[in-house]
């Protein structure tokens, strides 16, 4: 019986014991209630997934596999990448939007514009979309079938400098004037009687 191509890659991560995940039809969102915590290597299983929908796109946690990726957003990452990075070549994969994804061995923590503007990383508690996968209408595609290299230490060095520097920021926000500030802050919301109330927005307005 004929499969479609992501079933078929789906098939092959499994197989080489890298758990998969399916992600909706043209979209990054997962097809599955738990998303990247159901990525499974049990065939049976992605066959369900594939049969049900034979283009849902497919996705894994770098941490799974051993890896970790560097995600380049488009012209503004790639700017702050040549300015500032110096890495081994890789398996590079291209984004639907043109940006890129930098495969690495070793695992590093999801993050956001910590390691440079527009530059995130995606390895431990995240996932990614991998090729043939399509999000709105267009491809993830492999640009260079390099072999996987070593992450690079100074990505790690420079991720822990940043955590560093939020968790300094953090315990000023612990300084007793601040604290005072807070108080007075939270005593003239209840004398005004503006407080949260469940079913009317209560956990927005407590945080």
């Amino acid at each position: 019986m004929s499969i479609s191509k992501l079933h078929e890659t789906a098939r092959a991560f499994a197989e080489q014991g890298i758990p998969v995940f399916p992600c909706v039809e043209d979209g990054k969102a997962p097809a599955t209630a738990k998303g990247f915590k159901d990525a499974s290597t049990d065939l049976a299983q992605i066959d369900a997934w594939w049969n049900d929908n034979p283009n849902y796109n497919l996705a894994l946690c770098p941490e799974d596999a051993g890896w970790s990726i560097i995600d380049i957003d488009g012209e503004s990452g790639e700017q702050s990448w040549r300015q500032r990075a110096v890495t081994p070549d890789t398996y590079e994969v291209q984004t639907p939007r043109g940006g890129r994804h930098l495969y690495f061995a070793g695992t590093l923590p999801s993050t956001v514009s910590k390691l440079f503007p527009s530059v995130d990383t995606r390895g431990q508690g995240g996932y990614v979309l991998i090729p043939p996968s399509v999000v709105n209408g267009k491809p993830y595609e492999v640009l260079h079938d390099r072999p996987i290299a070593g992450a690079p230490t100074w990505i790690a060095a420079k991720l822990h400098e940043t955590k560093q520097s939020i968790a300094a920021a953090i315990e000023d926000l612990n300084l007793p004037g601040n604290i005072e500030r807070a108080e007075r802050l939270v005593n003239s919301c209840v004398s005004r009687g503006d407080v949260a109330v469940s079913g009317r927005g209560g956990n927005d307005r407590t945080y």
